[in-house]
This record gives C-alpha cells, sequence and structure tokens, in this order.
C-alpha cells in the first residue's frame, strides 16, 4: 500500500472518528462507538490521569527532511502506543493504533506489546526500550532481511524482496518503510541524533498538539493536513487545524479526551465548542463530559465507568505480528507466502480478499495453526495481471476482516 493509499485509508478512519468521540477501544475497521447520548449531554467536571510527557518527539525529522517519494512534505499524522503490563486484560490492548502498528511492521523478535513505547508515522516506525538485540539478530537470520552496515550504533537490514529496512540497538527498533524504505529509516535516526529538523521545530501545529495530548494508552495527532476533513460540520470543528485524540484508564474508568487546534485568529468559546459536540449528536454515552478552552485549544474529556465500558464493547481478537515473504510462480499461477516469524494464526481465521472460491493450500506439515517457517499457496488464477492479493484475518463473523499481508503480483 502506497503512502497516499495509507494515508487516505487512515483519514476515513478519521472522518469516521470525527462524527463522533470515539471510545478507547476502537474498531479495527473504523472508529467504533459506544451508544449515542440521549437528548442531553452530560456535561461534569472529569479527572483524567495525568498524561505523559510526548518525548517521542525526538524521534521525528521534519516532514521536508524525507526524500521527495516518501511524499510527507505537507505534514503527516502520528500513531503512539504505550501498551500495558503483561497481565493487563485485552481489551486495553486492542486499539487502532496497535492494529496500525503491527501491520507497518514486521517481528523481528521482539513485539509491540513488549516495549515501553511504539509510535509510527506514514513512512516510519519506531519500537522503544530495553531490546533483546541477541533475540532480534536470530529472528532477523531467519526472515528475508539481510544485514547491509551500520548506521551510528544501529545495524542495518534490508529486504529484497518488498520496501521495508529495520535498524536494531539496544534501546530501539526503528523501521523505514514504503519508498525509499531505508533513506525514510535515515532520516528518523538523523532526527534522533539531532542532525535534521524535528517536526516539533518545523511545524508548530503538531507541537501544540502533541503537548496538550502527551502519552497515554495510545494516541493519534493530526497536525495541519487535518484542515477540511471536518468540513461537512455546521459548526466550529469544520475549521479546526489540528487534533489529537487519546485514550486511558485507570481503577476509577476509562478516559477519552480530545484536542482540537484552532486558526490563530480564533477566539473559540466553550458554548460553541458544546454546540459542536451536540450538533454531531453521536458523543459517546459517558458519565460526564468536560469542555475546556485556553487559547486557540479546546480539550474535551470524557468517562464512563471500567465495567460498563467493558460491558458496552466486545474487544475482538488481537491483530497477530508477523514477518511474512512471498514467491510468486506466474507459469503455476501459484503464489507461495511464508510465515518467517511471529505469532501463531489458526488457518480457519486466513482469508483471501475479493476471491470467489477458497484458494489457500497449506505445506507440508501444517496443522490447524500456521507457525514459523510454515508456508500456505494461494492460487491466482482468478486474479489479473498487476492485482494485489491480499491475506486478511477473520477470527470471527463479528469482527471486522483486518489486513495482514499484501503482495502485487507482476
Amino acid at each position: 500500500m502506497s503512502p497516499d493509499d495509507e494515508r487516505s485509508s487512515r483519514r476515513a478512519v478519521l472522518q469516521a472518528c470525527g462524527g463522533a468521540l470515539a471510545t478507547g477501544l476502537t474498531a479495527l475497521s473504523g472508529c467504533g462507538s459506544l451508544p449515542p447520548l440521549g437528548p442531553e449531554i452530560k456535561y461534569g467536571s472529569v479527572t483524567v490521569p495525568t498524561a505523559g510527557e510526548a518525548t517521542y518527539q525526538k524521534w521525528l525529522p521534519a516532514a521536508e527532511t524525507f526524500p521527495p517519494a516518501a511524499d510527507v512534505d505537507d505534514g503527516y499524522d502520528v500513531q503512539v502506543y504505550a501498551p500495558p503490563p503483561d497481565a493487563a486484560p485485552d481489551w486495553t490492548r486492542n486499539n487502532y493504533q496497535r492494529h496500525h502498528l503491527v501491520s507497518s511492521t514486521d517481528f523481528v523478535g521482539v513485539g509491540i506489546d513488549d516495549v515501553d513505547l511504539a509510535l509510527g508515522t506514514d513512512v516510519a516506525a519506531v519500537l522503544l526500550g530495553d531490546i533483546p538485540t541477541l533475540d532480534v539478530h536470530e529472528t532477523l537470520a531467519q526472515t528475508s532481511y539481510e544485514p547491509v552496515g551500520t548506521d551510528g550504533n544501529y545495524e542495518i537490514y534490508t529486504r529484497p524482496d518488498t520496501e521495508r529496512a529495520v535498524g536494531v540497538s539496544s534501546d530501539a527498533v526503528v523501521f523505514g518503510t514504503g519508498s525509499p524504505a531505508r533513506e525514510n529509516l535515515t532520516t528518523v535516526l538523523a532526527a534522533r541524533r539531532g542532525d535534521v529538523p524535528r517536526y516539533d521545530a518545523q511545524n508548530s501545529d503538531f507541537a501544540t498538539v502533541a503537548a496538550h495530548t502527551g502519552v497515554r494508552r495510545w494516541a493519534w495527532l493530526w497536525p495541519g493536513e487535518i484542515r477540511g476533513t471536518f468540513r461537512r460540520y455546521e459548526n466550529v470543528k469544520a475549521d479546526i487545524e489540528g487534533l489529537g485524540m487519546a485514550f486511558d484508564h485507570d481503577e476509577s474508568g476509562a478516559y477519552y479526551v480530545e484536542t482540537w487546534l484552532f486558526p490563530s485568529e480564533y477566539d473559540v468559546t466553550v458554548g460553541e465548542v458544546k454546540t459542536a459536540l451536540k450538533q454531531h449528536g453521536q458523543a459517546v454515552n459517558a458519565t460526564a463530559v468536560d469542555v475546556d478552552v485556553s487559547g486557540r485549544t479546546a480539550t474535551i474529556a470524557m468517562t464512563a465507568p471500567i465495567e460498563e465500558f467493558r460491558e458496552d464493547y466486545s474487544p475482538g481478537a488481537l491483530t497477530p505480528s508477523v514477518t511474512w515473504s512471498a514467491k510468486y510462480s506466474a507459469d503455476a499461477q501459484r503464489l507461495t507466502i511464508t510465515h518467517e516469524a511471529g505469532d501463531s494464526i489458526p488457518l480457519d481465521t486466513l482469508t483471501i480478499q475479493d476471491h470467489g472460491v477458497d484458494p489457500i493450500e497449506t505445506g507440508p506439515g501444517v496443522g490447524e495453526r500456521l507457525d514459523p517457517g510454515e508456508l500456505l499457496t494461494v492460487t491466482t488464477a482468478q486474479f489479473e495481471a498487476g492485482a494485489t492479493v491480499r491475506v486478511l484475518y477473520e477470527p470471527s463473523h463479528e469482527q471486522p476482516a483486518l489486513l495482514l499481508y499484501e503482495y502485487e503480483l507482476p
């Protein structure tokens, strides 16, 4: 998927979110919400847990420092995910940000839920924490990744079969994606060293939204390029120039917080923000909604009891993290897909998008689950030249299918 296609897809998700103040357990095919409120929104004081500082900004290069082919000149959105403790229930992990990060990275010996913080952009992703470098290098050796040198204290690997590169150090795993993947990775590492300008220095809207949003269980920040996304609304939200969305929870409740950034000439009021919320008609069924305005920034916070939250939302299955590879035989009209590393996946949850028959065959020794080192084969006779074969994960009929892997046929 190209950066343009991926941005369009995420913008569609965002527009679905924008009509409703989304819950923290965002449906992975879009932004879900709890049932709409009654005629009156329940306004009241909401004490949200203190957010962590957005120190991840040092990993984000200014948009213009990326290669032109990255196509992020106008700015980019940022996804942030802070994994909960190991003993936490799955619903605390089930969110669009985790799914996006799993989809835009490969499993290389350390998972999304094994690090302290993960963040992703259109063309890069970063996993931060104590990295088990020995495990990572051993895992990479079992995949299609090949060592190609170093960049500072990072060992760099690239893949010959897809636009993806990875840098490994003791405190971070950094992925470059899209075209050109290695140059995108190099730009992120340069920003971390301070060798190129950073995003918060280049984009004041991003700096403001990031400072107000901070670090919570997950966050999604849209600076600059958010303009016009909500123009269908006949209220002040149509004019926002930056948006931050975040979810958090503690023993007292679940919390969702939005930050709306208005143009510098705006003199927005609490009343105008409340009017916008009422006109949407889809705010979540929260115990309380709290609105605060400071300068050109509005903050909307809401809360619901944990038990009520759990009862009203079924989290579904988590997106598995896997490194895939594929080989295509035009003569045989067959695409062989190998599970190189990562999570075991039940075979009955895998389907091929837009295919009229069940075209999946398994390789030798494959049982009810697809494990590392095992393969499956897809017949491609029904696909046209240049078509994209997409492997989907569909753990239940109630949960939308999720994209796990795609391969463009010659």
